[in-house]
């Protein structure tokens, strides 16, 4: 679970580093719940599976 959230906080990372340097205007802000899909799907999978 930890690589997951690990894996979309440094693709945020990367997209506000785009809009710093003007290459492209990405809104990191917009795209901050998705920090909370790793977590949601480990625990739906965990629940499935007991």
């Amino acid at each position: 679970m930890l690589g997951a959230i690990l894996l979309v906080g440094g693709f945020l990372i990367f997209s506000s580093g785009l809009s710093i340097l003007k290459i492209k205007d990405c809104k990191a802000l917009n795209m901050l719940p998705s920090l909370f899909v790793p977590i949601l799907w480990f625990l739906i999978k965990t629940v499935i599976n007991t």
